[in-house]
């Protein structure tokens, strides 16, 4: 089930089901700081040489470049806690998540859930979610079409016992 972020399946003894995913960061904070500074000063020395050349207008887009770089950084630091979790313990549902530093959850009896894996088109793009009580919520973000597939079967087999 990992694809496209990282995953963790745990099923103990009682029989309790968990799953947690949360999105693939290839970065660490000091590398994505070393790489906005590298491209950062990169493109402000060679606006310079332009600059010095005579051709200053290339400065302000320089400048617009690198906020733009900024900016981008500082979307995907907001996602960096990121996560999904699905914990079915007896007749309990509990689903958690957090998405840019706002974490819900919703805790559901077993007996009146529903998971559903809706595929366009044959296994290709994928919508897994989650109904009770007329409440519906899409979870697997962090996965591609293949582990949305297996967590909707895992998730239906565990609310099922």
């Amino acid at each position: 089930m990992e694809a496209c972020g990282t995953t963790g399946v745990n099923q103990d003894a009682l029989g309790d089901y968990a799953f947690i995913s949360r999105p693939n960061r290839s970065l660490s904070p000091r590398q994505q700081a070393l790489a906005f500074w590298s491209v950062a000063l990169s493109s402000m020395g060679i606006a310079s040489v332009f600059a010095g050349l005579g051709y200053w207008l290339v400065l302000p887009f320089a400048g617009l470049e690198i906020g733009l770089l900024a900016w981008a950084f500082q979307n995907l630091r907001a996602h960096d806690e990121d996560y999904e979790s699905i914990k079915i313990q007896g007749t309990r549902l509990i689903l958690e998540w957090r998405e840019a530093g706002r974490t819900d959850s919703r805790e559901w009896n077993t007996h009146w859930t529903h998971a559903e894996c809706v595929c366009e088109h044959h296994e290709h793009k994928c919508r897994f979610c989650v109904t009770s009580h007329g409440e519906a919520i899409e979870l697997g973000r962090y996965l591609d079409d293949q582990g949305r597939i297996k967590l909707a079967r895992a998730v239906r087999a565990n609310l099922s016992r």
